[in-house]
């Protein structure tokens, strides 16, 4: 069991990192265009 890597949990991890980030960019996106709206 030490030497075995899971690679399920891995993925799950980049997979929400990866949704976190896409969420963040569309957010960050957004922003930028009421900025622009704004301004």
């Amino acid at each position: 069991m030490a030497g075995t890597i899971r690679p399920l949990p891995i993925l799950a991890q980049i997979l929400l990192s990866a949704s976190k980030l896409e969420q963040v960019l569309e957010l960050g996106t957004k922003a930028l265009l009421l900025m622009k709206l704004i301004l």
